[in-house]
């Protein structure tokens, strides 16, 4: 990934650089934790949006997703207000989703979306963080302004609920986590 400039005062380049780095992994958390790539894409475009009319100075890179990432949190969390959000997902929309590009097979991964939007979505999201994003408990403790013992007993209990849902690792199915 390229470095961007964070000197620059929101321009065009600035946005566009900024979507190409860390827009694939901002849609993938809205999903991750709004379970619908229409939600996902709202989620997307208001984190952007609310780039673009920021004016915080960043440090780095890294500075930039942590922040991308506390603000797609936040869209998921107001859009999970309102009163028409609740809705069933489609197999359709679970298949739209590429989580990582080298999977290990359309099947499996399906097989795991399907169980991972069955979870509540506290531990998707942390799931989410944790797993496809590389943060350690502690770094989604901060983003999700709980403690990383909570994080870490979500993650727990996530796990449990993914070998439940997924067979178990001693029925002849793969453990995914």
């Amino acid at each position: 990934m390229s470095t961007i400039n964070c000197s620059s005062f929101r321009s065009e380049e600035f946005l566009v650089q900024a979507m190409d780095n860390w827009g694939r992994t901002v849609f993938q958390l809205a999903f991750a934790h709004t379970a619908s790539s229409a939600d996902a894409e709202d989620v997307y475009q208001e984190v952007f949006i609310r780039l673009l009319k920021d004016t915080t100075p960043f440090k780095d890179d890294e500075h930039l997703k942590a922040w991308l990432l506390r603000v797609a949190i936040n869209c998921c969390h107001d859009l999970s207000r309102l009163g028409w959000h609740r809705r069933v997902t489609t197999a359709e929309e679970m298949e739209a989703c590429d989580y990582e590009a080298n999977t290990p097979s359309l099947e499996v991964m399906q097989e795991l979306a399907e169980a991972m939007g069955k979870l509540p979505e506290d531990m998707r999201v942390a799931v989410h963080l944790y797993y496809y994003e590389g943060y350690t408990s502690e770094d989604i403790a901060q983003m999700l302004d709980t403690n990383a013992s909570t994080v870490r007993t979500r993650l727990e209990r996530a796990r449990k609920q993914l070998k439940t849902l997924l067979g178990g690792a001693g029925n002849g199915s793969k453990e995914y986590l």
